[in-house]
């Protein structure tokens, strides 16, 4: 019998920008479902919002991302084209991600049961950038753990 188990986690993503750092954060979302390396880059979307700050902008991006992978199967593979600019107080965040719809040949390993809008961070600095926040996952195939 497959057993598992519900946690939160902690998603971190770094890189030379704010745009590398979500896209990074919005991978390693996927790199807990699947090995990425098995998705084609067939299909794009688009994803565009306005938020009030960078935080928000966080939260919306990786639920925006959520809501297309329940609604349409979608598995993200890359995340290209990413910008963030600030515009009379609000945010702009436009991002094109590429991946292809779930199939029978996708091994999925964990699920992503929940985007949650704790223990967010965005931070900028001379040394890079880095973004985070909380996601709850359904952890599977936990047979070796007792």
């Amino acid at each position: 019998m497959t057993k598992s188990k519900v946690e939160e986690i902690t998603l971190i993503g770094t890189g030379k920008s704010i745009e590398d750092a979500f896209s990074k954060v919005a991978t390693n979302m996927f790199d807990i479902v699947i090995d990425r390396n098995s998705i084609r880059k067939i299909n794009t979307k688009i994803i565009m919002f306005k938020s009030k700050d960078l935080k928000e902008a966080l939260y919306m991006f990786l639920k925006k991302i959520y809501d297309i992978t329940s609604n349409e199967t979608f598995l993200l593979n890359e995340v290209k084209n990413i910008s963030i600019e600030k515009m009379n107080n609000e945010y702009l965040l436009n991002a094109v991600i590429i991946g292809e719809k779930l199939s029978k040949e996708h091994i999925i390993k964990d699920i992503i049961k929940q985007v949650t809008n704790r223990n967010v961070l965005v931070k900028e600095n001379k040394d890079g950038s880095i973004a985070q926040l909380n996601i709850v996952v359904e952890r599977r195939n936990l047979e070796n753990e007792i």
